[in-house]
Protein backbone atom coordinates (compact mmCIF):
# COMPACT_ATOMS: atom_id res chain seq x y z
CA UNK A 1 0.00 0.00 0.00
CA UNK A 2 1.06 3.55 -0.59
CA UNK A 3 -0.06 6.77 1.00
CA UNK A 4 -2.13 9.04 -1.24
CA UNK A 5 -2.34 12.85 -1.11
CA UNK A 6 -5.06 12.63 1.58
CA UNK A 7 -2.82 10.54 3.83
CA UNK A 8 -4.90 7.39 3.23
CA UNK A 9 -3.21 4.09 2.53
CA UNK A 10 -4.34 2.52 -0.74
CA UNK A 11 -3.24 -0.59 -2.60
CA UNK A 12 -0.08 -0.07 -4.61
CA UNK A 13 -0.48 -1.18 -8.17
CA UNK A 14 1.60 -2.76 -10.87
CA UNK A 15 3.41 -0.18 -12.92
CA UNK A 16 6.10 0.10 -15.54
CA UNK A 17 8.67 2.63 -16.62
CA UNK A 18 10.00 2.85 -20.18
CA UNK A 19 13.78 2.98 -20.45
CA UNK A 20 16.19 2.75 -23.39
CA UNK A 21 16.78 -0.88 -22.43
CA UNK A 22 13.05 -1.67 -22.30
CA UNK A 23 10.32 -1.71 -19.70
CA UNK A 24 11.09 -1.99 -16.01
CA UNK A 25 8.16 -3.48 -14.12
CA UNK A 26 7.36 -2.60 -10.53
CA UNK A 27 5.21 -5.14 -8.75
CA UNK A 28 4.92 -4.16 -5.10
CA UNK A 29 4.67 -6.91 -2.48
CA UNK A 30 1.42 -7.11 -0.54
CA UNK A 31 0.95 -5.22 2.70
CA UNK A 32 -1.98 -5.09 5.08
CA UNK A 33 -2.95 -2.78 7.91
CA UNK A 34 -2.34 -3.90 11.47
CA UNK A 35 -3.64 -1.41 14.04
CA UNK A 36 -3.91 1.14 11.21
CA UNK A 37 -0.31 0.78 10.00
CA UNK A 38 0.66 -0.83 6.68
CA UNK A 39 2.76 -3.92 7.38
CA UNK A 40 4.46 -6.17 4.83
CA UNK A 41 2.92 -9.61 5.13
CA UNK A 42 3.54 -11.67 2.06
CA UNK A 43 7.15 -12.52 1.64
CA UNK A 44 10.61 -13.21 2.81
CA UNK A 45 11.24 -12.77 6.50
CA UNK A 46 7.68 -11.63 7.14
CA UNK A 47 6.33 -14.93 5.88
CA UNK A 48 8.85 -16.84 8.00
CA UNK A 49 8.56 -14.74 11.15
CA UNK A 50 4.78 -14.43 11.41
CA UNK A 51 2.89 -17.41 12.76
CA UNK A 52 0.95 -19.16 9.99
CA UNK A 53 -2.47 -18.21 11.38
CA UNK A 54 -1.52 -14.51 11.18
CA UNK A 55 -0.14 -14.78 7.64
CA UNK A 56 -3.25 -16.68 6.54
CA UNK A 57 -5.56 -14.10 8.12
CA UNK A 58 -3.74 -11.16 6.51
CA UNK A 59 -3.62 -12.86 3.11
CA UNK A 60 -7.35 -13.74 3.29
CA UNK A 61 -8.09 -10.08 4.08
CA UNK A 62 -6.15 -8.98 1.01
CA UNK A 63 -7.99 -11.60 -1.04
CA UNK A 64 -11.40 -10.36 0.19
CA UNK A 65 -10.45 -6.82 -0.80
CA UNK A 66 -9.96 -8.05 -4.38
CA UNK A 67 -6.35 -6.91 -4.46
CA UNK A 68 -3.93 -9.31 -6.17
CA UNK A 69 -1.67 -10.94 -3.61
CA UNK A 70 2.02 -10.50 -4.43
CA UNK A 71 4.29 -12.81 -2.48
CA UNK A 72 7.99 -13.57 -2.72
CA UNK A 73 10.60 -15.78 -1.09
CA UNK A 74 14.34 -15.73 -1.44
CA UNK A 75 15.68 -19.12 -2.59
CA UNK A 76 17.89 -19.44 0.50
CA UNK A 77 14.78 -19.26 2.70
CA UNK A 78 13.86 -22.76 1.53
CA UNK A 79 17.21 -24.21 2.66
CA UNK A 80 17.31 -24.90 6.40
CA UNK A 81 20.98 -25.91 6.12
CA UNK A 82 22.41 -22.64 4.85
CA UNK A 83 25.69 -21.64 6.52
CA UNK A 84 25.21 -19.67 9.71
CA UNK A 85 27.27 -16.51 10.07
CA UNK A 86 28.19 -14.90 13.36
CA UNK A 87 25.92 -11.88 13.62
CA UNK A 88 24.09 -9.89 16.23
CA UNK A 89 21.20 -11.59 18.02
CA UNK A 90 18.72 -9.42 16.12
CA UNK A 91 20.10 -10.26 12.67
CA UNK A 92 20.34 -13.94 13.62
CA UNK A 93 16.62 -13.98 14.49
CA UNK A 94 15.66 -12.24 11.25
CA UNK A 95 17.88 -14.41 9.04
CA UNK A 96 17.42 -17.89 10.50
CA UNK A 97 14.09 -18.11 12.32
CA UNK A 98 11.81 -20.86 11.01
CA UNK A 99 14.01 -21.79 8.06
CA UNK A 100 13.36 -25.42 8.97
CA UNK A 101 9.62 -24.99 8.35
CA UNK A 102 9.46 -22.52 5.44
CA UNK A 103 8.96 -25.18 2.74
CA UNK A 104 6.27 -26.96 4.77
CA UNK A 105 4.46 -23.68 5.46
CA UNK A 106 4.65 -22.73 1.78
CA UNK A 107 3.12 -26.08 0.76
CA UNK A 108 0.30 -25.40 3.22
CA UNK A 109 -0.25 -21.99 1.66
CA UNK A 110 -0.34 -23.53 -1.84
CA UNK A 111 -3.21 -25.74 -0.71
CA UNK A 112 -5.24 -22.80 0.61
CA UNK A 113 -4.58 -20.07 -1.98
CA UNK A 114 -4.33 -19.84 -5.76
CA UNK A 115 -1.07 -18.53 -7.20
CA UNK A 116 0.19 -17.55 -10.64
CA UNK A 117 3.68 -16.75 -11.93
CA UNK A 118 4.53 -13.06 -11.85
CA UNK A 119 4.96 -13.11 -15.66
CA UNK A 120 1.27 -13.99 -15.98
CA UNK A 121 0.35 -11.03 -13.78
CA UNK A 122 2.45 -8.73 -15.96
CA UNK A 123 0.81 -10.11 -19.11
CA UNK A 124 -2.68 -9.53 -17.67
CA UNK A 125 -1.68 -5.98 -16.73
CA UNK A 126 -0.35 -5.36 -20.25
CA UNK A 127 -3.55 -6.70 -21.79
CA UNK A 128 -5.68 -4.44 -19.59
CA UNK A 129 -3.71 -1.35 -20.62
CA UNK A 130 -3.80 -2.25 -24.30
CA UNK A 131 -7.59 -2.61 -24.09
CA UNK A 132 -8.03 0.88 -22.61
Amino acid sequence: QVQNANGEFVAASVGSVKTQAGLIWEIPPSVEKIFGFPVPCAGGGYFRLYPYFLSRRLLRKIEREGVPLVMYLHPWELDPDIPRWKTSWFIHVIQYTRLHSTARTLRKLFKEFEFAPIGQVIQQHRSLHEAI
